[in-house]
């Protein structure tokens, strides 16, 4: 199943320093800069932090989900 894609609007000096992360850092694409950069980030916050972060996604996946189907 192919995965569904969104776009995120961020300034074109934002976007312009994204690619060169991309570039220098060897990866594949924008998508895996972003999963690494978010693991590392998530890293930093306390457990009930982190645990917090799930349910949140979890709710808006659902909501996604939800809306999906309208």
């Amino acid at each position: 199943m192919k995965k569904k894609t969104t776009t995120i609007r961020c300034e074109v000096n934002t976007s312009h320093r994204i690619n060169a992360f991309v570039t220098v850092g060897g990866h594949d694409s924008l998508q895996e800069l972003l999963e690494v950069l978010l693991d590392e980030y998530e890293q930093t916050f306390f457990t009930d932090e982190r645990r917090e972060i799930r349910i949140l996604i979890d709710i808006y996946i659902t909501k996604t989900k939800q809306s999906s189907k309208k």
